[in-house]
């Protein structure tokens, strides 16, 4: 499955120009993309105009010749396979090529610059490959909500575009099946009889009615809908383009008329290519998310900031509150995963470190609160699952914080989420605040206070720092009673 794009250079930077087809390989001539000739008179270099960073512009006409008429736009850039590939974005007279371009350069770079990977999407039918074509429920996940939850995934009608190539084929079965229903049936009888007692033989008839219940079997067909995909790269070979070896495999089957096995294999998919980004990243560079970081149950107190995965260190740097940042080596993870409980109706998720605390967050993302964190909670057990590898491969005995065997479930945590010191780590200025910003009594802060171990500082810059965060001086007086304990 191959087709063919004219590769051409000025300068050091090569450009894709003239595009074609290779009928024998049975690609579509129709399509939009593959409408070109097979070779061309004219020297490339007379043909192909630079346009910008990123962008050329062709002007020969159908003959190679170069007559000045008619120019096209193409967008040209390497993929994530480092294949050069190109978009055309206008052709037209070549005397409106300035101010059309511009404007059109300017659309296109302000798009572009939110997506990190291009995918498209083809069926495999029996007379070939038909480019751009979905399920109506394909079609509705990724509209719905696909943008949002792939974050970064955009989609792009020409394929020679697309980092990737998300080929699905369909097939339809007959599935014979029987079934039992119960059926009740009356019996009528009636007929003559004789008794035999002390009065001797006595003559006479009988009728009566008899209800009995039996089981009715009944056939029937079921119709199955059997979808499958593959994620091919596209990649650049023999001067050409074409799909590479096919990176992951999908089946969905759908039995019921409600059965959307179109959408699933193409969110499978996706999440595929998703997972395989972050590991990259993990492991090849920093991650970063803003996120609120509640101080309570809810987030009637919060600050803002950055949760950063380094190299072997997770941090959160806060924008708002500088006392809140800390910095621990990964290895300290004890857990991560999505709240039950506590900001479940924000998609709030904790993290949980050797020491005792335990953090809760809530993911930003556009100005949006209560994004989805799978991709956080992803990266993170990827970067734990890298740790403990390279600790078992250093021969480091070394309990690292989250496992092959110990993943915490997302949505299923079996962790407080609440914040929560560990029953053997006195209580802190920090936590007496925010306990005060979670909306806590005094009455139990105070008792909370007395029946646990202390370790306060109460100088007059930190009395100062605790009035400002809201603490009474009735919490402060028994403060101060219980470091002199």
């Amino acid at each position: 499955m191959r087709y063919f794009l004219r590769r051409v250079t000025l300068g050091a930077t090569p450009f894709l120009a003239v595009l074609f087809a290779n009928p024998a390989l049975g690609v579509g001539a129709e399509h939009p993309l593959l409408q070109a000739k097979a070779s061309v008179s004219a020297s490339p270099v007379d043909c192909l105009i630079p346009f910008g960073d990123g962008y050329a512009t062709w002007v020969c006409d159908e003959d190679g010749e170069s007559r000045g008429i008619d120019a096209t736009l193409y967008a040209v850039r390497i993929n994530q396979h480092g294949s050069q590939v190109y978009l055309r974005l206008w052709r037209g007279p070549r005397a409106e090529l300035t101010e059309r371009g511009r404007t059109l350069v300017a659309e296109h770079r302000d798009a572009d610059s939110t997506c990190h990977t291009y995918f498209h999407v083809a069926a495999q039918t029996d007379t070939g490959v038909s480019w751009n074509v979905a399920t109506s429920n394909m079609r509705e996940a990724w509209t719905r909500d696909g943008a949002s939850r792939f974050h970064g995934f955009c989609y792009t009608a020409e394929p020679s575009w697309a980092d990737f190539v998300i080929l699905w084929a369909d097939s339809t079965g007959r599935i014979p099946y029987s079934f039992a229903l119960p059926v009740s049936q009356t019996s009528y009888l009636y007929g003559n009889m004789n008794t035999f007692g002390p009065a001797g033989y006595t003559a006479g008839t009988f009728s009566g009615a008899v209800e009995t219940i039996r089981m009715q079997t009944y056939q029937g067909v079921r119709r199955e809908l059997n979808v499958s995909a593959a994620i091919f790269p596209v990649e650049l070979r023999n001067e050409g383009v074409e799909l590479g070896t096919p990176l992951h495999r999908s089946n969905e089957t759908g039995r019921w008329r409600w059965s959307k096995p179109g959408k699933d294999v193409l969110v499978d998919a996706l999440q595929f290519l998703n997972d395989r980004r972050l590991r990259d990243l993990v492991s090849t560079g920093d991650l970063e998310w803003l996120v609120l970081h509640a101080h309570g149950g809810n987030l009637a107190s919060n600050c803002e900031g950055v949760l950063i995965l380094r190299d072997d260190l997770l941090m959160f740097s806060s924008t708002t509150r500088p006392e809140h940042q800390w910095s621990e080596e990964l290895s300290s993870l004890r857990g991560v995963a999505k709240n039950r409980r506590v900001l479940s109706n924000l998609n709030g998720f904790h993290v949980r470190l050797a020491n005792g605390r335990n953090y809760n967050f809530v993911w930003v993302r556009g100005g949006e609160r209560g994004i989805e964190p799978t991709e956080i909670l992803f990266a993170l057990n990827v970067a734990t699952e890298i740790l403990f590898a390279l600790n078992v491969a250093n021969g480091v005995a070394q309990q690292t914080a989250v496992t092959a065997s110990t993943l915490p479930e997302v949505g299923n945590s079996d962790v407080e989420e609440s914040p929560s010191r560990g029953p053997d780590l006195p209580l802190t200025n920090g936590d007496i605040a925010e306990l005060v910003e979670g909306g806590v009594g005094d009455d139990v802060i105070i008792t909370k206070i007395r029946i646990s171990r202390v370790a306060f500082r109460l100088g007059v810059d930190e009395l100062v720092e605790l009035k400002s965060r809201g603490v009474s001086d009735a919490v402060l007086s028994v403060m101060l009673e219980s470091s002199g304990r």
